[in-house]
């Protein structure tokens, strides 16, 4: 099975926040990535786009097998809807695939039952519609779509609208081998952002949008189609951001966890034991960054 990783670099230029790292972690965290994933998978992948490529090929010099710039064609979309980019990649998939943020970092290899599975993801949330403090704000969502005008696949407010508490993916980790039904559900997912574009900005919930349509739509997606075949590889038993996790295996750096001193002193640690070379093409690319600003400025 091949591993792919998807960087769309408009967000990247455009927003201040990179998830709280800075622009030498975040370099560093994609470096480490692919550097301790690709020897579990038959070959390594990276789908972005011109500029992307700019930065990840010709400077950071990352070992990509095959890079694709595909993310040229969402060009034109707003950066807030940062998960186009990786449902674009899972879009472009012909082969089963394992698509890997980022910030996630594998120590060793993946069980068989995640590898050999239809669907595939890192670990289930839960969360109440009606809880206002949840990142996932499907109420928000629905009232948008609906007082706007806006469309939704026809068979969402169905699945909706008798259950309180749902179910979403976690997709620090993401694939799997039904190509056919990870199509079908990240080019829905697509059309839900781009059929929309027109009404989002009367809403200041988009980064709680990205999650809706990548994680949840993914878990209503299937269990509309009558298949719901995903496998964990945390149940939900597990917290895989847990410090006292037995985990040794996998490594998600979300959120906060960028901001954590240690987390870095670690991260620029491995970068000065195993891949020092990067650190002037990180400079390098910093550079790259903010000249790309000011020419669009």
């Amino acid at each position: 099975m091949k591993a792919i990783w998807s960087l769309w670099s408009k967000p990247l230029i455009q927003n201040n926040n990179n998830g709280l790292w800075t622009l030498s972690h975040l370099f560093y965290s994609w470096v480490i990535s692919v550097f301790t994933s690709r020897r579990f998978f038959d070959r390594v992948e990276l789908y972005t786009d011109d500029f992307g490529k700019h930065l990840l090929i010709d400077i950071l010099k990352i070992p990509f097998d095959k890079v694709s710039i595909c993310m040229n064609e969402i060009d034109n979309m707003s950066v807030k809807w940062w998960a186009a980019g990786k449902l674009l990649a899972y879009s472009k998939q012909d082969e089963p695939f394992i698509h890997l943020d980022g910030d996630v970092f594998l120590w060793d290899y993946l069980p068989d039952r995640i590898m050999s599975s239809p669907v595939l993801a890192q670990s289930p949330e839960f969360f109440n519609k009606y809880d206002t403090s949840s990142y996932y704000r499907l109420l928000e969502l629905e009232e948008l779509i609906k007082f706007g005008n806006g469309w939704l696949p026809n068979y969402w407010n169905s699945y909706t609208s008798n259950i309180e508490v749902f179910e979403a993916a976690c997709c620090g980790i993401f694939g799997g081998n039904d190509i056919n039904s990870i199509n079908n559900y990240s080019t829905t997912a697509i059309k839900i952002i781009t059929e929309n574009k027109n009404i989002w900005d009367n809403w200041n919930g988009n980064a709680c949008g990205n999650v809706l349509v990548e994680q949840f739509f993914l878990i209503l997606f299937l269990n509309v189609q009558g298949n719901k075949n995903i496998e964990y590889l945390f149940d939900k038993t597990k917290n895989p951001f847990s410090p006292n996790s037995s985990n040794t295996t996998y490594t998600h750096l979300i959120a906060n966890s960028k901001n954590n001193i240690q987390v870095q002193r670690l991260v620029e640690k491995f970068i000065l034991n195993h891949c020092i070379e990067f650190i002037p093409r990180t400079r390098k690319a910093i550079e790259a960054i903010n000249k790309e600003k000011c020419y669009q400025e």
